[in-house]
């Protein structure tokens, strides 16, 4: 083979190998990132959660006061003598509050449903991020072997010197 051919050939090889290179280092970003973009959807839908939670709380609160309205009204009709108002009065605080009771019964199945799907998105999120990071399944894997309840929580990680680094 003639010197150009040679040239021409590992030129060639070299191309590869750095196109084959840069796919790889992109492959393995791409999980980082899309963990990354579960943690900020799940952080959302928690601080929407919240505000939902807060909400009804409000709600709520807002309905205690109504009825403690309508209690001051019967007693004050009770004391007055007029118990045909007193009557209806306690009919519709019944009424009111069998209805709040529904209301704050539906909202907190629709708290506890968000809930639970947070939840599932948490663990998909976290088992998918253990698939792509098989180093820190078997960090974590150690550590419930050694029974450290602590484990995987914060920087003084007992086996980070395990994780090798890329100047050894």
């Amino acid at each position: 083979m003639n010197y150009l051919m040679r040239l021409g050939l590992g030129m060639m090889v070299g191309v590869s190998v750095m196109a084959t290179l840069s796919y790889a280092e992109e492959t393995r970003k791409e999980p980082a990132q899309h963990h990354g973009e579960h943690r900020e959807e799940i952080k959302e839908r928690q601080q929407a959660l919240k505000e939902k939670w807060q909400g009804i709380k409000e709600e709520g609160q807002a309905a205690r006061e109504e009825e403690k309205a309508l209690r001051t009204q019967m007693q004050q009709a009770v004391e007055s003598g007029d118990m045909e108002k007193a009557k209806s009065l306690r009919e519709k605080l019944h009424a009111m509050h069998e209805k709040n009771m529904m209301h704050m019964k539906e909202k907190h199945a629709a708290i506890n449903n968000e809930r639970e799907q947070i939840q599932q998105k948490k663990q998909q999120s976290k088992e998918e991020f253990m698939k792509n990071h098989p180093q820190m399944k078997e960090r974590l894997e150690k550590c419930k072997q050694e029974g450290n309840k602590e484990c995987g929580k914060g920087k003084n990680h007992p086996h980070k010197k395990d994780k090798p680094t890329s100047h050894e």
